[in-house]
């Protein structure tokens, strides 16, 4: 028979290796279309990166603002995602963010010239643009958001539409 030390060695190289397996096996995020190199962690969760960084998301929990908007804009940049037949094309507010290494909003955003801005935690711009700018943190935005009273009536919805229309032509 082997001693203990022997039998406690081999469960811990096997317990070892099962957990290296585990590690290296293949999953697929659900709920984020946008992660590439999926695989199961020692925790048996998902854990992907995510497109166009370097972050590390976990399928289960919902990714971050920023890392959704920079792989959505990179698939763009790489002609994966089809503009829509008829869609009007808004770009105000949109740009290609710098996630820091939590997936956050840096608080310095620039447009791939010397152009910056500062933004808040929702990467909103909240200065002017500028060749010359320091932002020295992000700004914390909490939405807030009321709960409506009554429906909105047809005249009312009729009338937004209106609106957006005149903003968008």
């Amino acid at each position: 028979m082997a001693p203990p030390q022997v039998l406690a060695f081999g469960l811990l190289l096997a317990a070892a290796t099962a957990t290296l397996a585990a590690a290296e096996e293949e999953c697929h995020c659900e709920n984020y279309k946008l992660a590439v190199n999926c695989v199961m962690n020692s925790k048996g969760q998902c854990q992907c990166t995510s497109v166009g960084s370097q972050n590390t998301i976990i399928c289960s929990k919902l990714a971050s603002k920023c890392l959704v908007m920079k792989a959505e804009i990179t698939n763009s940049k790489l002609g994966r995602r089809a503009k829509p037949e008829g869609a009007l094309q808004n770009n105000d507010g949109l740009y290609d963010p710098d996630c820091d290494e939590s997936g956050l909003f840096k608080a310095k955003q620039c447009n791939g010239t010397s152009t910056c801005w500062c933004v808040n935690t929702a990467g909103v711009r909240r200065t002017d643009k500028d060749t010359e700018i320091t932002c020295s943190e992000r700004v914390r935005t909490v939405v807030s958001r009321k709960k409506r009273m009554a429906k909105y009536q047809k005249a009312e919805i009729k009338e937004m539409g209106e609106m957006n229309r005149e903003l968008n032509a």
